[in-house]
């Protein structure tokens, strides 16, 4: 075809031909531009659905606008020839690169993260490569860019065709083991096949290699690749523990994102041996760094991210080598990174000049409005301060813990990994450990929360937030109520005046600690003492009504609530803590005003969602399956990966349908969004559904140790969760240990009209009429004054009657 004229392209030569097609370059005649046609090979487009497929994936990947992403202009065809029509990237591939030798390693660094970043772009845009190899990758000469091709074998990530059904797409080598296996590929997959270019690039060999296919295939299921071909000097030894974790058999052990690979790529990238550490020590003014410094910093980043490097679980002896020898360069290296000047519009940061800027003011005007109540005006405000200084790493922090409680862990993790960067950049080992506990909470790591914490207070053990934090992690995630108190103990000793403004919350931290290990009394000592500190906050009478609802004083938590919004003294969470009062007193129509009141005062989506459940929920007891599913429909609109939607919309398969199909459809849901690390949902309904359904199998031991699971996995919602499973056990026969449950969450709570109602059942299958009549008379006492209607009453009452 060379010399020939294709619709308005000249074609001047052959520049490349694979298993998709033949490829050339061309002139554009109308826009006089270099352009590269790709005529694809008949035999991939046998069928109409094929070619369909091919040019839906094709206009996917054109949508995709990045620097190191060869640019597809057009899809056309000619003479019954479908071609694609992309910019011409002229330079060689990146196999030929490979095939001269091995590439230094700050070349190979630099190429790999330039391609990580254009991939990121495409899984950002829910596409995956799915055929990374170095025959792939072009490097334009001059600027040393590299520009990755061929994304015509991508897929959208939603499209439905989730499953990879041969392991020919691709080069075998660069495929990952959940392709090679017929599993389901996701961007993990183009991440293991980066691990193997990058080995590739620095050893000149592949990691799996085999005279036949299916040595090949045994290579990359089962054995770890060689690192000792790779560089031994100390950014090598780095390198070597990135390979390793992104080329982990199992996915869940791989780096999860491609924002990860990056970032620990550009750590290596500073460190001795990689070209660019050693520039810096070697620039005026760079010296041997002080003990102090390089210990704190060491404490950092072995304390550091739990998506970072030392976090991969790779052979033991390697791990030991990598940390023994190249932390203390890592250390070495970012301790010597010099500190950017003073932030835009900040003052100067003298000892004599403490005159704030106006990014801190417009940053603490923000705290102030969510502090009191406007989070959405705080939030807004502290993101003018980081456009006013972007490097404003309080401001940031900040903002990522605000957008993770409202619900946005996306964007929280956004924040919070620029605020890190900056910390290293400034080699400030404070900084960085804040950042660290941070991003633990972003990433719902609390064992990464309290090791960064504890490293905070080695550093700074009068750090009165570090204490409160950790108590918090300790008793809100970890159920060490005991630890947390001390913690909470600790941080009131060093400031009882509460002149630092945290000894209030250290007190409703305390609180909480008492009222979830059953110390009921001491709680409400604790929430009145932080009362007495905040005075003009909402925030103490909410924790005061919060407890009472707990506890089954609902008369008091309704009274508290319905005075303190009467005289508009309270937050949108008075409204959920008065519907759940309400409904647990059985009057359900006061409840739904409650949530709906809830739902239109809630600052952000996360809340709104949460008044929705709540809504759900009560209409699955009341049996109103219209009702119930606008509300579940009403959070997908706001979040269609929502948990909590897939939990309640599988218990409402089993309790309106008896439909274990479906509830196992929406259980697979889950599961596949707990794949993502920002999907994060506080009670344990995964292995709850599960065990529902196994139940309603007939499975009972498979359900009660499923339903034991979730009881025990949480530390917020045990009531509910552990009456579930006392129903599960006393159904299955298991009386005395579902009577030992009972008693135990009784002692919580003796108002729980649904216990009681089981408490009642129990008795009866023993044939105890004295206290089943005890516990009858007391769900009835309960439910005394509940509205018309509410159904659980009513099918308690028929029962009873037969």
């Amino acid at each position: 075809m060379v010399g020939e004229s294709v619709s308005h392209y000249r074609i001047v030569e052959k520049i490349g031909e694979g298993g998709m097609g033949v490829v050339y370059k061309a002139i554009d005649t109308r826009l006089g531009r270099e352009v590269a046609l790709k005529f694809i090979t008949p035999a991939m487009l046998t069928t109409d659905h094929a070619r369909e497929h091919f040019i839906r994936e094709a206009r996917s990947a054109a949508s995709l606008d990045h620097q190191n992403i060869c640019a597809i202009h057009e899809i056309e065809e000619h003479e019954g020839l479908t071609f694609i029509v992309m910019a011409y990237c002229g330079g060689p591939t990146l196999r030929m690169m490979i095939d001269d030798g091995p590439l230094p390693l700050s070349e190979a660094i630099d190429i790999i993260t330039q391609v990580a970043d254009g991939l990121l772009c495409a899984h950002e845009n829910g596409i995956i490569h799915r055929d990374i190899k170095p025959s792939n990758i072009v490097i334009e000469p001059g600027s040393h860019r590299p520009r990755i091709m061929d994304f015509g074998l991508a897929r959208q990530v939603d499209s439905g065709a989730t499953r990879t059904t041969t392991n020919r797409t691709g080069t075998l080598v660069y495929t990952s083991p959940e392709q090679v296996s017929g599993g389901k590929a996701d961007m993990r997959s183009d991440i293991w096949a980066l691990g193997v270019t990058l080995y590739e690039m620095l050893t000149g060999a592949l990691p799996f290699e085999g005279e036949y296919e299916a040595s090949v295939i045994y290579g990359i299921l089962n054995n770890p690749p060689d690192m000792t071909k790779l560089p031994d000097e100390q950014a090598g030894l780095y390198v070597a523990g990135v390979i390793a974790k992104a080329m982990q058999k199992d996915p869940a052990l791989r780096y999860q994102s491609m924002k990860e690979f990056i970032y620990d790529l550009k750590i290596a990238a500073q460190l001795p041996g990689a070209g660019l550490a050693v520039a810096a020590a070697s620039s005026p003014g760079a010296g041997r760094p002080a003990p102090g410094p390089r210990k704190k910093f060491a404490a950092a980043f072995r304390a550091g991210s739990g998506q970072s490097l030392f976090s991969m679980r790779v052979r033991p002896m390697f791990l030991l080598i990598l940390i023994v020898i190249a932390v203390p360069f890592i250390i070495w290296s970012v301790s010597n990174m010099t500190s950017s000047g003073d932030r835009p519009g900040r003052a100067s940061t003298s000892a004599a000049d403490t005159t704030k800027s106006e990014a801190d003011m417009m940053f603490e005007r923000g705290k102030a409005a969510y502090d009191g109540g406007d989070q959405t005006k705080g939030i807004t405000l502290i993101e003018e301060s980081i456009r006013m200084d972007p490097r404003h790493i309080e401001a940031l922090k900040t903002l990522a813990t605000y957008y993770n409680a409202g619900g946005d862990a996306k964007k929280a993790a956004d924040y919070i990994d620029r605020a890190k960067k900056i910390a290293i950049r400034k080699g400030s080992s404070i900084d960085l450990l804040k950042c660290n506990i941070v991003e633990a909470y972003v990433w719902h790591d609390w064992v990464m929360a309290v090791r960064n914490l504890e490293s905070l207070l080695e550093e700074t053990p009068d750090d009165i937030r570090a204490h409160v934090n950790l108590g918090y992690v300790m008793s809100r995630y970890m159920g060490d109520y005991d630890g947390a108190v001390r913690h909470f103990e600790n941080a009131i000793e060093l400031d009882p005046e509460n002149k630092d403004g945290l000894t209030n919350a250290a007190w409703n931290h305390m609180g909480n600690a008492f009222l979830y290990s059953g110390r009921f009394e001491e709680a409400m000592k604790a929430f009145e003492k932080y009362r007495s500190m905040s005075p003009e906050s909402p925030d103490p009478i909410n924790s005061i009504a919060g407890a009472y609802c707990f506890s089954g004083r609902y008369d008091e938590a309704i009274g508290l609530t319905e005075r303190c919004i009467a005289e508009n003294r309270h937050n949108f969470k008075f409204f959920e803590i008065l519907g759940r009062a309400y409904l647990a007193k059985g009057q359900w129509k006061k409840s739904i005003d409650a949530f709906n009141r809830y739902i239109g005062a809630a600052p952000s989506r996360g809340y709104k969602t949460t008044g929705q459940a709540c809504l759900a929920e009560l209409y699955m007891l009341q049996g109103d399956r219209n009702a119930f599913d606008a509300q579940i429909a009403g959070m997908l609109a706001v979040d269609p990966n929502s948990l909590k939607a897939m939990w309640l919309s599988g218990l409402a398969a089993l309790r309106f349908d008896g439909d274990t199909g479906r509830a196992s459809a929406f259980l697979e849901r889950i599961r596949s969004l707990t794949g993502d690390p920002l999907v994060y949902e506080e009670t344990p309904c995964e292995r709850h559904l599960n065990g529902a359904i196994l139940l309603a199998l007939g499975r009972h031991d498979e359900a009660i140790e499923e339903m034991r699971a979730a009881a025990e996995s949480s530390q917020r919602e045990f009531c509910f969760f552990g009456r579930e499973l006392a129903a599960a056990l006393l159904s299955a026969g298991r009386v005395d240990e579902a009577e030992t449950r009972c008693v135990h969450l009784l002692s919580y709570n003796q108002n729980d009209y649904a216990l009681l109602m089981i408490m009642d059942r129990l008795y009866s299958t023993r044939n105890d009429a004295g206290k089943s009549s005890y516990y009858h008379g007391r769900a009835l006492e309960v439910l005394g004054a509940s509205d018309p209607g509410f159904v659980p009453l009513e099918i308690f009452i028929a029962k009873s009657a037969l």
